[in-house]
């Protein structure tokens, strides 16, 4: 694109070295996030077909009530939840764009300092508003509540990481929220090692059918990772990034999670 732009120009072409040099002196950054494909394109398929099977089978679970069989579209949720980390992805320590390492306390581990859980449903999205789990005992005081939106559910695990209790609770208040005596199709990805034999019976037991989505098929079918997790995470690493600019130099920062 810069060489196009500079023939049109009619100017001569800056040296890569030049660049490189303009980069680090200003702090700018090309780093893109790289998506590498867990599964291949051919089992993805075989598995999305089985997923779509599995859920024409849970439509005929009940009497029809619609073209989506026994559910309505206020029936169908899927729930997902991505992480709010301090700092680049999950799972690496980070470079910053001058090529040194962000200085980070604590264990690599514990980078996640939040997750955000959220619930949609083709109708009555009023009804399950997102969830926020932060690190941390106990419950959300009163006085800290009111800095959240009303609607919106706080949770506290110790690594801010949905776990087997928080899973419990949560799949208690979902019920309460959604419960009006029709068969429901639960749709997610997240927490399946936290759906313990006594949650899946209790869901079976209240009319919901549980529907996992195949390891690897996540970028193709979860709706809440391809069209709202992508956006949102955007524009938080963008938030993330005028911060620390403002707060810098980036040398002097540490960032904690604590």
């Amino acid at each position: 694109q810069g060489d196009r732009i500079c023939d049109e120009l009619k100017t001569k072409h800056p040296s890569t070295k030049w660049f490189t040099r303009f980069l680090k002196r200003h702090r700018l950054s090309l780093q893109k996030p790289v998506r590498r494909q867990k599964i291949s394109l051919p089992e993805a398929h075989a598995s999305i077909e089985k997923f779509h099977l599995f859920l024409r089978r849970c439509s005929r679970c009940g009497p029809k009530r619609g073209w989506m069989g026994c559910f309505l579209e206020s029936d169908v949720c899927n729930m997902d939840e991505s992480l709010l980390n301090l700092r680049g992805d999950q799972s690496k320590l980070c470079i910053n764009d001058i090529n040194t390492k962000n200085e980070i306390e604590g264990h690599l581990d514990n980078k996640r300092f939040a997750t955000v859980i959220l619930c949609v449903f083709p109708e009555g999205n009023h009804r399950v508003g997102p969830v926020l789990l932060f690190r941390g005992t106990g419950m959300a005081a009163a006085k800290e509540e009111k800095h959240y939106a009303r609607d919106v559910k706080v949770f506290f695990t110790p690594k801010s990481v949905i776990n087997i209790p928080t899973m419990d609770k949560y799949m208690t208040w979902w019920l309460k929220k959604i419960q009006d005596g029709n068969r429901k199709l639960f749709i997610t990805d997240s927490c399946t090692s936290h759906l313990t034999d006594d949650l899946k019976k209790r869901m079976r037991d209240e009319g919901v059918s549980r529907t996992i989505i195949p390891k690897g098929c996540t970028q193709y079918i979860q709706l809440l990772d391809t069209h709202v997790f992508s956006a949102f995470k955007n524009h938080y690493y963008d938030c993330a990034e005028e911060f620390l600019e403002l707060n810098g130099p980036r040398l002097k920062l540490k960032l904690s999670a604590s």
